[in-house]
Parts: structure tokens; C-alpha cells; sequence
């Protein structure tokens, strides 16, 4: 197995595996029975899966009144009836757009009594797409903090901690204002570990972080970069004098209901089996990936270089998850995907033989028009031959050019799901020519 078919090898079975997660049909598969009994059920989508968990909700409901709210693209795309309004927003960083789909799904949310059922389907960027500062923090200080907190490497789970105690409608706020109607939600969670207080910042979900987390985090990671406004609210509420976000016990959430449709747990069992149908002996990584993504695709290709040492046979090493890149201000272009495939193959021992397609499931790595990259053995000869210092590159976190250059970008658009990283190594043993 060359190079070439290695490569059309990993990317297919990325491929298959984003085709058994499609939101759509993992909608109609966890269908709620309990819509069925429902007079007037009002549809609310968020996020980059929103039209094709809307499609599935038409497939159930006819034509249900509702709001989508996601990417411009996807939902100008989207064949739905007039009967579901579109409000495109921006991710990851909030706009005004967002804060006029956030005005109005709020305004419909209050509209609804208590023999009414709010549908809401959550995907990945929920939390930009529902933005909604709390009064007096200023929604350019909220992007700023968001853009920052990025920057400097925060986790999914401490930045929306902040955005939580930041804004009107995430930590289960949602739900205080649709109550008392009842609330029925399916997410495609994009959140390692499938927490659901955390999935678009859990807008309908019992919330068990505190102000004083969240003035803890911006304190630690931001410092004197802190917005002011933000940094005020949150002292302000870390002392008492706001109200905290529902908890769990809190009546709002008696009549919700949440339902895991889609992970990253289950793209990777996806992933596992479709290797193995191609016949490749598979191993797939219990544990997500995390943590810095250059010093997690060293330990990646160390283990799948040990795994095809043992090997009479091609091996594909599949894991999941959602690495970060601490940019600080030497911030090149790229994104995750793009530095951890280019450490992979910087990490690869003399005669080694192994190709890794690491992609963001949305189709999107960061601020560039790639999904990820695919490198192998030969990609940090080519990035020489045509210039490039990978070392320096990495160092700069300028992954985007060198693979760019040398054709390792992949470009998928975006995908209309979004279920955190994936990633898949094909090696060969040692004895095997290329």
C-alpha cells in the first residue's frame, strides 16, 4: 500500500464515518415518542447541524413553526418550509447578527405556555450562533474575551464557563424563559466526555458552574486583558449581588428532557468499524485526545509506530477528541487539525511509513478554508524541498502555508455537523514495501 492509496484509505473512511453521524438521520433514529402527544411543538435549531436536524424534525411535523439559526451558507442551502425562519450568525467570534437571532429566539421562547413544547435540536457553535450579552457587558467585550480566551488555549469547558455567567440565555437560562412549556432537546454533542452543561453552553441544562469560576478563569488566563465590562460583571456576581444560573433541582427544568443523538465517542466507534471493514487490524484510543496539539501527535505517532512494529498487517490507529493550540502572539495560520497532522509528521521516526488524516468533522480548522491535513512520511521532505523550516513552523503555529505548499490540505466545505476531531493513522509494519 503506497503513499497515495494510504491517503484515499484514510480520507474515505473519515468520509464513512461523517456519513453514519449525519445529524439528520440520528434525529429520526432518537425521535422523542413523547412529541407525539404534543398540540404545538415549536422548533428551535442552533448551530452548524441545524438544517438537517430541522429536516428531520419536518420529516415527524409537517411544516412546524420554528427558528434555525447556524451558518449562512448551510441555511441558504437548507430545503425547508417558510414556516421555520432563518437567522444566519457568525462563529466562533459574536456579531450583531448573533445577538439578532439570540433577541429573537428569546422573544418566541416567551411566548410559549404551558401546553406547548419547545423542540430544540443543539449542534456544535451553539454557543457563538446564541450569543446574547447580559446587560451592561458590551457585545464587542464579549467577542474580545472570546477571541482571547481562544488565543491563550482555553478549554471548551472554561470558555463557556465564562460565556455562561456572561450572557442571558446559556447555563440554563433557555429553559427559565421557555418554562413552563415543556422542553424536549436532541444535541449532537461536541463536547469530549458529553457534557451536556456544556454543549452549546448548555442553554437548557442545569448549570453546576459558579460566578466565581468563571471570574477565576478570565482572572488566570486573561489577567489585565480582561474586558472591563466583562471582568465587572462577573466581580459583580462572584459577590452576590447578581443571580446565579439555574441549578440542578431548580423547577425550570422539571419538564426538560435531553437526548445525546451524535459524539465523538460514537464517530469513533464508526470510524473502528469501517477500518475494519477495509480489513485493517484497528486500535482505537479510549481516551479523547487533548491537551497542547503538537505534544499529543507526538504520543500519537510514537503508538502507532509501536503498534505496526508488532504487525503482520496494515494498521489503522483511530482516536478522537479536541486538541488546543496556545497561540499567544506568534499566532501564524492554521488551526488544530493543521498542527497536530504537521507534529505527526515531524514525530516520525527514520523508516517509518505511516499516513495521518486529521479533520475538524464541521470541515472547518480554525480561521482557514481546510478541514484538516493528511501527511505521511514524506510530507516533511517535500515542506523542505520547497523551502520550508518545519520546526520553525510549528514553532510560529504557521501550519497552514507549509501544508498548503505541499498539498497535504484537505478542503471539504463545510460539513453540517460538527462532533469534535478526528483522527486516522494508517501504518504499515516494517516489513511491508511501499
Amino acid at each position: 500500500m503506497n503513499t497515495n492509496e494510504r491517503r484515499k484509505l484514510a480520507l474515505r473512511l473519515h468520509h464513512h464515518t461523517l456519513d453514519a453521524m449525519d445529524p439528520g438521520r440520528a434525529a429520526l433514529q432518537y425521535w422523542p415518542a413523547e412529541l407525539g402527544d404534543s398540540a404545538h411543538v415549536f422548533v428551535l435549531a442552533v448551530g452548524k447541524a441545524s438544517p438537517s436536524m430541522a429536516r428531520a424534525a419536518c420529516e415527524q411535523l409537517g411544516s412546524p413553526e420554528g427558528l434555525l439559526i447556524g451558518p449562512e451558507s448551510l441555511l441558504a442551502a437548507a430545503d425547508l418550509p417558510p414556516t421555520l425562519q432563518r437567522i444566519p450568525a457568525d462563529h466562533p467570534t459574536p456579531t450583531e447578527r448573533n445577538l439578532d437571532a439570540s433577541d429573537a429566539a428569546e422573544h418566541a421562547l416567551s411566548r410559549l405556555g404551558e401546553g406547548d413544547t419547545l423542540l430544540l435540536l443543539l449542534s456544535g457553535g451553539g454557543s457563538a450562533y446564541l450569543a446574547s450579552p447580559a446587560k451592561g457587558v458590551a457585545l464587542a467585550d464579549l467577542a474580545i474575551t472570546t477571541e482571547r480566551l481562544l488565543r491563550c488555549g482555553a478549554s471548551i469547558v472554561e470558555l463557556n464557563t465564562v460565556r455562561k455567567h456572561v450572557e442571558r440565555l446559556k447555563g440554563g437560562r433557555l429553559a427559565s424563559i421557555a418554562h413552563p412549556a415543556r422542553v424536549v432537546a436532541l444535541v449532537v454533542c461536541d463536547v469530549i466526555g458529553d457534557r451536556l452543561d456544556t454543549v452549546s453552553s448548555g442553554p437548557a441544562y442545569p448549570d453546576p458552574t459558579t460566578f466565581a469560576e468563571a471570574l477565576d478563569i478570565v482572572q488566570t488566563r486573561l489577567g489585565d486583558a480582561c474586558p472591563a465590562t466583562v471582568l465587572n460583571h462577573l466581580e459583580r456576581g462572584a459577590a452576590g449581588d447578581l443571580p446565579e444560573t439555574p441549578k440542578p433541582g431548580d423547577p425550570v427544568f422539571e419538564r426538560v428532557s435531553h437526548t445525546i443523538i451524535a459524539s465523538n465517542r460514537r464517530a469513533v466507534e464508526a470510524a473502528t468499524e469501517a477500518a475494519r471493514n477495509a480489513g485493517l487490524g484497528v486500535h482505537a484510543i479510549e481516551e479523547a485526545l487533548s491537551g497542547e496539539a503538537s505534544e499529543a501527535a507526538a504520543a500519537f505517532v510514537r503508538r502507532a509506530v509501536e503498534l505496526a512494529s508488532k504487525s503482520a498487517e496494515p494498521v489503522a490507529l483511530i482516536a478522537g477528541g479536541e486538541t488546543t493550540v496556545t497561540v499567544g502572539e506568534r499566532g501564524g495560520k492554521g488551526g488544530r487539525n493543521q498542527e497536530f497532522a504537521l507534529a505527526c509528521a515531524a514525530s516520525m521516526p527514520r523508516g517509518a511509513r505511516v499516513t495521518i488524516a486529521s479533520l475538524g468533522t464541521d470541515g472547518i480548522d480554525g480561521p482557514t478554508d481546510a478541514a484538516g491535513a493528511v501527511v505521511d512520511e514524506t510530507t516533511i521532505e517535500r515542506a523542505v524541498n520547497a523551502g520550508f523550516d518545519p520546526a520553525a513552523t510549528l514553532e510560529r503555529h504557521d501550519s497552514y502555508p507549509l501544508l498548503d505548499a505541499v498539498g497535504d490540505l484537505v478542503r471539504t466545505g463545510p460539513s453540517g455537523n460538527n462532533i469534535n476531531d478526528l483522527v486516522i493513522a494508517i501504518a504499515l509494519p516494517p516489513e511491508q514495501t511501499r
